[in-house]
Order: C-alpha cells, then structure tokens, then sequence
C-alpha cells in the first residue's frame, strides 16, 4: 500500500516567503541604483525582526550583522569589517535553527562576494557605486543606453559631433566576414555624415577541418569517460584566436570546466569538473 504525504510549509518558511515578496516589491518600487548593502542590511533586519529569539545565532548573530554593516553604510568601518562580516554570517548560515536566520545571513554573505566593490568603496571613499552607476533615471531605464540629458545638453550647444556616438566590439570566428563588418560600419558612418575610427583588434579563431590534436583529444574522451564528447565551432576562444594570429599553423582545442553565470557577479567555477579537467589534460598530453 502506498502513502501520499502533503507537506505543509512550517510558520518559519511561511515568514521568510513573505519576507522575500516584500523586499521583491521594494525592488520593484525603488528607483535605479539601489545600494546592494543598504538592500541586504534593510532584509536583514526585517529577518531579525521576525526571529523567535530562542537560538543564539539569530538573536544575537543577526543583530551584530546588523550592526557590521550600519557601519559600512556610514563609513565608520574598515577593510577588516568586510571579513568579519563574512565570518559572522557564515557561522550563522551553519548554526541557525531555522530559515530565517539562515537566508538572512547567506543573502548577506552573497552579497559580500558578489558586490564587494560597492563595500569598499563605502569604507575606502564613503561613496556608494550603485548610485554613481545609475545617476539618473532616464540614463538608467533607456533601452538604447543613451545619456538623455547629456544628449540634449551637446545639441543645444550644437557640438552634434559629440551627441552621438557608437562603440562596436566587432568579433567574427571568420577574418573575412570580420572585416566584411568592419566596412559596413565605415560605410554607415560616411553615410550619415560621421566619423570613423578604430582601436585594437580581435583576432579571428577559425575552424580548422583537419586537426590531430582534436583527433587525440576525442579518442581519449571517449576511453576515459565511455561516451563520445560533443565537439562544436563555436563563436568564443578569444584567447585562441590570439594565439593562432600569434603562431601561424598553430593546432588549438579549447575546453575547460564547468563554469556558470559567467561574465557576472555571480560567476562560479564546478570543482569537481576542474578535477576532471585536470585528469583529462594529463592524459591527453601522455598521448601526444
């Protein structure tokens, strides 16, 4: 016979959902250039607010935490705080009863690591990033990036040169079809009457139908781990395409482990799969 359990959310998982749809709404409401540790400090204390007060770690921990980052907020703290902070929240996230202290402290602790530019500034300059990032608005919400009322300043004082201007990273797997672009834009330019310039280059990474070193690499993918890998040109390896501009005639295979929210404040690397990586260069390299 079998048996369905319906498991109903505890009193602490029904508070800090409620917590997270009222700081989702202060994001919502808030202009552009919220302050990522006023954000945290402000659900810390919402967290510590809602805590019953039996375990330790809550009580007191939340409260220092609190505390910690009021500091920074006012430019009281030192480079020593941020450490401190992260300590604190850590044991917290490790000893806390339940939910609510445990999420407070590793929004916090995520924070730290993931804005730790926006703390030290705080301390070193006493200036908050998120508001200099974002000054206005207007600049902050345009879809197309434009500063609108530096726009409208150099229009008024008719320096159009200047209204506007456009930044191209023009990247292609292809050199010819790079290049291809690259004449396209001039040609834009001159069309509407604008000027053209260009600084540093990308090389391009082209694939390479017959290489031994791909070759070697599938066989000892395929004993090393049963299955055959997947094997794709794609538009990345700009570290290779350096390389090959570099050293004509060059056989390049790029691979690497498993990395993920890459190119943000988020970035994390899979330790396991750079174990694995590790082991697979190894054996390849006794193959070569």
């Amino acid at each position: 016979m079998s048996r369905l359990d319906i498991m109903t959310p505890s009193h602490a998982q029904t508070v800090i959902d409620g917590l997270y749809r009222d700081v989702e709404r202060r994001i919502a409401a808030s202009p552009p250039g919220l302050c990522p540790v006023d954000l945290a400090k402000s659900f810390l204390d919402l967290c510590h607010a809602q805590t019953c007060g039996k375990c330790v770690p809550c009580r007191i921990g939340l409260g220092q935490l609190s505390e910690l980052m009021e500091q920074v907020l006012e430019g009281e703290a030192t480079m020593e705080t941020i450490s401190i902070i992260e300590r604190v929240a850590r044991v917290i996230v490790n000893s806390a009863d339940c939910a609510i202290g445990r999420d407070a402290a590793r929004l916090v602790l995520d924070g730290v690591q993931g804005f730790r530019d926006d703390y030290e500034e705080h301390i070193l300059r006493h200036r908050c990033l998120g508001g200099m990032r974002e000054p206005v608005p207007c600049v902050a919400l345009c879809p197309a990036g434009v500063d609108i009322p530096g726009y409208l300043v150099l229009i008024k004082y008719g320096r159009y040169a200047d209204a506007v201007r456009l930044t191209f990273s023009v990247r292609s797997s292809v050199n010819r079809e790079k290049f291809g672009l690259i004449d396209q834009l001039k040609a834009l330019a001159a069309r509407f009457g604008g000027s053209y310039s260009e600084s540093g280059e990308y090389p391009a990474w082209e694939y390479q139908k017959d290489s031994r070193l791909r070759e070697v690499m599938v066989e000892v993918f395929e004993a090393q781990y049963g299955r055959k890998p997947v094997v794709e040109a794609i538009h990345a390896g700009l570290e290779c395409g350096i390389f090959s501009d570099r050293l004509p005639g060059l056989d390049a295979v790029s691979f690497g482990p498993q990395m993920h929210d890459i190119h943000t404040s988020r970035e994390k690397l899979d330790i396991a799969s750079t174990a694995r990586t590790w082991e697979y260069l190894v054996a390849v390299l006794e193959r070569l």
